[in-house]
């Protein structure tokens, strides 16, 4: 929150007034629905998902973003997709389903010399 308020500061001292305009309707509700609705919906999804399946296969679902982008990307036409990108997405997501395929993560071990 505080590198919020120092990027509008940062943002007011470069740009000026026009660095923080005033958003219409269209925009107050998109930003609220977004602010609100889609954030509540999302950590409703991350907590619910961790009671499910617990945090090691939960996290695993972070990994998930880079396809999100790509697949938001084609939706929306406001990038390329390229061969490399389509290949990191691939590893990526082959990442993903090799963590969900094992049955147990492996416990950290330390030797007894630091255990106290």
């Amino acid at each position: 929150m505080l590198a919020s308020a120092l990027l509008a500061v940062a943002a007011v001292v470069v740009d000026g007034p026009d660095a923080l305009p005033i958003p219409d309707l269209a925009e107050a509700v998109a930003i609220g629905y977004l602010g609100v609705l889609v954030t509540a919906g999302a950590f409703i999804a991350w907590y619910g998902g961790v009671a499910r399946i617990g945090v090691e296969r939960a996290g695993l679902f972070a990994g998930l973003i880079p396809l999100g982008a790509l697949f938001a990307t084609l939706l929306v036409g406001t990038g390329t997709v390229t061969p490399l990108r389509l290949l990191g997405a691939a590893v990526v997501g082959a990442g993903v389903v090799l963590g969900l395929a094992t049955d147990r993560v492996g416990a950290m071990r330390f030797p007894a010399s630091r255990r106290r």
